[in-house]
């Protein structure tokens, strides 16, 4: 299992369910939003992509779970594993939104994917 306390997401790259990149919480979820917000290339966990090519960006549930890739949670003992195993989600992408929102309307695009506290950069 994974440790609970790290948060895992998968950035979609096409439309079968094996085509995505997992990343930890961090910076290349930033890079991620960024990519996908202004539809450029960018290197996330290892791969190079283009950010026109990102379709989401979504909890990996099944990084924790221990369910494989391509598993899609649908029962109700699925959500309470859920919720059992994984670190609670909610509102922890809107947060990155907005610190890559911030980043680029102070114009220091140049600290995405650093993982810079953003409380520093006031």
């Amino acid at each position: 299992m994974v440790d609970k306390n790290k948060r895992f997401w998968k950035i979609k790259t096409g439309f079968r369910k094996s085509e995505f990149i997992s990343v930890e919480e961090g910076g290349d979820l930033e890079k991620a939003i960024f990519a996908f917000r202004n539809e450029t290339p960018t290197e996330i966990g290892g791969n190079f992509i283009r950010g026109k090519n990102i379709l989401g960006i979504s909890p990996d549930f099944n990084k924790h779970t221990g369910w494989n890739y391509d598993y899609e949670p649908t029962s109700a003992d699925d959500k309470a594993q859920i919720k059992r195993d994984c670190p609670d989600y909610t509102g922890v992408l809107e947060k990155y939104k907005q610190k890559v929102e911030h980043l680029i309307e102070i114009g220091r695009t140049d600290l995405i994917g650093k993982n810079k506290d953003i409380n520093l950069l006031n």
